[in-house]
């Protein structure tokens, strides 16, 4: 038995970070999907389960490094999509060492936020 591949419904967060991190390679910054949480991958008759870790439940969906090395974290959230608590506690202790995080819902919000912490790069 074979199953479809899954893809990304239109209007879905999977479809947007996807249009995101494609706008994002036309500003200079070094831009990445982080997967948090974990990936279970069961065992078959010939290989033993495998637990894959991600990142720090609550990390932004996107990371990013501008020129001057700043880390920087977009959380892509649908129109509906409402942020979970471990991903304010995350933004949270991130502002402490001073890492630029945004909360987005459009493609054109991540770049306008991108934008202004280019514009910005200097600023603590």
């Amino acid at each position: 038995m074979t199953t479809k591949p899954r893809t990304a419904r239109h209007g879905s967060e999977t479809a947007l970070v996807a249009g995101i991190l494609q706008a994002l390679s036309t500003r200079t910054v070094f831009a990445w999907r982080a997967n948090a949480g974990n990936i279970v991958i069961p065992a078959t008759h010939k290989t033993q389960r495998r637990i894959i870790r991600g990142s720090t439940p609550g990390t932004p969906d996107i990371l990013l490094v501008t020129p001057t090395g700043r880390l920087c974290g977009l959380e892509v959230k649908t129109a509906h999509g409402v942020l979970r608590e471990t991903q304010a506690r995350w933004h949270e202790r991130a502002a402490k060492f001073h890492v630029r995080t945004a909360v987005v819902r459009s493609i054109q919000a991540a770049l306008e936020n991108v934008d202004f912490w280019l514009r910005s790069e200097n600023e603590p």
